[in-house]
């Protein structure tokens, strides 16, 4: 529920407006979006989500809200979810996923109250998100022709990337080579591998039309668009220096939508812009616009390239900017941020009164033939380099399993989910490690069978390097159980006035010790499942989200 405050201000926002507040959020890495505008739909909010062009499964409602039966991942990066029983949910209508330009009409319809185009239109995302039958005699005649318009909007998709790409041409030390990269992956996300033949024409003609375009000096030049060019590079100068600014060329990837992105952000009071895509608002001159970073500003804002400096510029000059990270305070501060605050990774605790794991946890131990089983989700990827963008210190908590299966509890068992880079050396490891008879391997699970999983487990290891955490260790003390991981004191004591209750533990000496002391001292281990619990009520909980959110609502509006 709202604090007082916060639904004090909504009541005199609707009042004083005949409307509830409405609040654009684009970009759906890790459901962060879907999930925060649903927690602010559910208290008064209007929020409308656009994912585009990204149909991954851990970005798409269905991982969050529906319940699954059978094999429905199998291509983790596109999933049929038309295929799979998950006929018990069906998306909202606020939250838009496809190509970027169907989006945009998609909502443009929808708030203009166009509900005739908005339905056709919702009907056509169906077909790239694949929510809707994509097989011939299954779709009626609108939905084919539904599906000749995804054709002619793939080949669209084409001319979109030959458009500007001139200046890229024109500015490339090697142009016809950089081309080629650009429009191998342009055709690939429009039309699939076997349309990325087409690059090599794409190139030659590109080549021509810089050739017809050498008046054109700058992106400000094309008569259709305008952009604020010499102010962001004005700017950007200004609060990074000695940094030179070199992103006045990459603009022309925003030219063909920016009309749209224009007249759709100022339908809504606020615009949220998760990762990077807060440059949108920022190009289409909304205010006021909010950067959510979600591991986004640790490294890239800092990296001497278009990508770096664009984000940078954004982050800096977004009217507010939630923090879901701890650690990259110091990465706040490095940018000069003075508008930040934090926010916790949104989780959808709405189904824990739900979830009865009693049976899972019997059934499971009884499978493994098990009276210990630590769950071990978070992503494969470690190396020796370390990298702190990726690194989860899979090998410190695989040596520190083994030794607490050969040394104390040779009944234990390891849970381990198929995902990430480091899955292969992770193998290695177990194998020579000995324990290969004591790890089990599973598919990645959507939200609601994950958190059976946790509570059918007796622990939660999340990652052992970073010092932060995400969304996994809230998760295990959501339901009730204790959770291993690295975590920075120091860092998180400007997000937390009170540290979650966890076992603290970075090395394989440290790991061994902590999941001894938790199998070993049953007094310790209920105390810890009752603070986790309690600490993330108070601390963490979707009503925390939600009220952080309304708290910087209330402040930029």
């Amino acid at each position: 529920m709202l604090l007082p405050l916060n639904e004090k201000w909504l009541q005199q926002f609707v009042s004083a407006n005949g409307r509830p507040p409405k609040i654009l959020h684009i970009g759906n890495i890790a459901n962060n979006a879907y999930l925060n505008a649903k927690f602010l739909n559910m208290h008064g909010f209007n929020c409308d989500v656009i994912c585009y062009d990204y149909y991954h499964i851990m970005g798409c409602p269905e991982w969050e809200d529906a319940k699954f039966i059978g094999d429905f991942t199998q291509d983790h990066f596109h999933p049929e979810w038309v295929s799979s029983n998950s006929r018990d949910f069906e998306r909202p209508t606020w939250f838009a996923q496809g190509p970027q330009l169907l989006c945009l009409d998609y909502l443009l319809a929808l708030q203009s109250g166009n509900s005739k185009s908005s339905q056709k239109l919702w009907k056509k995302l169906g077909q790239f998100n694949k929510t809707r039958p994509d097989r011939w005699g299954d779709m009626t005649l609108p939905m084919l022709f539904a599906k000749w318009g995804n054709l002619f909007t793939k080949w669209r998709g084409f001319l979109v990337a030959l458009r500007g790409y001139h200046l890229v041409m024109l500015n490339s030390l090697n142009p016809a080579e950089l081309l080629r990269s650009k429009l191998r992956l342009r055709c690939r996300k429009f039309g699939g591998e076997q349309f990325t033949i087409l690059a090599e024409p794409i190139v030659l003609l590109a080549a021509a039309a810089a050739r017809l375009v050498q008046r054109f000096k700058s992106i400000d030049a094309i008569p259709h668009v305008t952009y604020p060019t010499r102010d962001l590079i004005h700017q950007f100068e200004m609060h990074f220096p000695p940094r030179k600014a070199i992103f006045e060329a990459a603009l022309n990837t925003y030219v063909d939508a920016l009309p749209r992105w224009r007249e759709l952000v100022e339908h809504y009071d606020v615009v949220v812009g998760y990762a990077t895509d807060g440059i949108y608002p920022l190009l289409a001159g909304k205010h006021p616009f909010v950067a959510f970073e979600h591991g986004t500003i640790r490294n890239i804002p800092f990296a001497d390239d278009v990508q770096g400096q664009l984000c940078a510029l954004t982050y800096r000059l977004a009217d507010a900017v939630a923090i879901t990270n701890a650690d990259n305070i110091a990465a706040a501060q490095k940018l000069g941020l003075t508008q930040h605050s934090f926010i916790p990774h949104p989780i959808n605790d709405l189904i824990i009164d739900e979830i009865d794991g009693q049976e899972k946890y019997l059934r499971l131990h009884t499978e493994l033939d098990s009276n210990f089983i630590v769950f071990h989700p978070s992503r494969q990827h470690w190396e020796p380099r370390r990298h702190p963008d990726w690194e989860k210190g899979n090998d410190f908590f695989l040596r520190g399993f083994a030794k607490f299966f050969h040394n104390i509890n040779p009944k234990a068992s390891a849970l381990l989910v198929n995902w990430g880079n480091s899955v292969g050396a992770s193998k290695q490891l177990i194998a020579e490690l000995g324990i290969e008879s004591r790890v089990r391997w599973i598919e990645p699970l959507p939200h609601g069978e994950m958190m059976q999983m946790i509570s059918a487990c007796d622990a939660l290891a999340d990652q052992f390097f970073l010092g932060a955490f995400g969304s996994t260790m809230p998760k295990a003390l959501a339901c009730g159980k204790p959770a291993l991981l690295y975590l920075d004191i120091e860092t998180h004591k400007w997000c937390f006035p009170e540290m979650p209750p966890v076992v603290n533990v970075q090395t394989d000496q440290q790991i061994f010790e902590g999941l001894s002391r938790l199998h070993l001292d049953r007094a310790y281990y209920l105390d810890l499942c009752a603070a986790g619990k309690a600490w993330y009520s108070k601390w963490h909980s979707s009503a925390v989200v939600t009220n952080s959110f309304v708290d910087i609502f209330r402040r930029i509006i």
